[in-house]
């Protein structure tokens, strides 16, 4: 008898300690990490397909999202758009200053297409070999101020690490979710790369 109830205390501890080792019930809902981590996956995916109607349906339609070609967030440069100006961003024909170009501080004036395929979306990103959520993977010597412009943020990365052949091959989108009033919302997009 007290064979077994000592059996049977030992496989109640061992229950007890394997618990945090087991998976998570199907009826929890998910972890806030979990919830922005498959909004960044549908946003990602939208951009490689060029869906940005479907990219609109996740900005904040009074707060936009904040496009910066850079590490750095400049609040008084980086063009801000609404949810219509990013459905509508690829076929908008009109050219925007969206910063400081790298390097020679001269208005960075495109058009949104040629914004997008430079600092939105110029390799794979959907596809990138690396992630992260709220840690900066890529890292070059222009500042990364967005922990300090998003605080309350989820900044999701999608990173392509420098190649033996290219080591300034390097390149990061940033996709900066805030939550406001029980939703949350893609606030930024942050390219990063080598820059001078």
């Amino acid at each position: 008898m007290r064979r077994s109830l000592l059996l049977a205390l030992c496989a109640l501890f061992t229950l007890l300690a394997l618990c945090p080792l087991l998976p998570a019930r199907a009826d929890e809902p998910p972890t806030e990490q979990a919830q922005v981590q498959a909004l960044a996956t549908q946003v990602v995916e939208a951009l490689r397909r060029k869906d940005l109607r479907r990219v609109a349906r996740h900005v904040h339609p009074e707060q936009g999202l904040r496009c910066s070609p850079y590490a750095f967030v400049d609040l008084e440069q980086d063009r801000v758009l609404s949810p219509r100006e990013v459905s509508n961003l690829l076929r908008d024909r009109r050219r925007y200053t969206w910063g400081a170009e790298d390097g020679t501080g001269d208005p960075l004036t495109l058009t949104g297409a040629q914004y997008f395929r430079r600092f939105i979306y110029d390799r794979d990103f959907a596809r990138a070999p690396r992630t992260s959520v709220n840690e900066p993977l890529g890292q070059g010597n222009t500042r990364n101020n967005g922990a300090e412009v998003y605080p309350e943020a989820v900044v999701i990365e999608y990173h392509f690490p420098p190649s033996a052949e290219d080591a300034y091959g390097w390149r990061s989108l940033r996709l900066v979710f805030t939550r406001i009033d029980d939703a949350w919302y893609l606030r930024g997009l942050i390219h990063d790369a080598p820059t001078v």
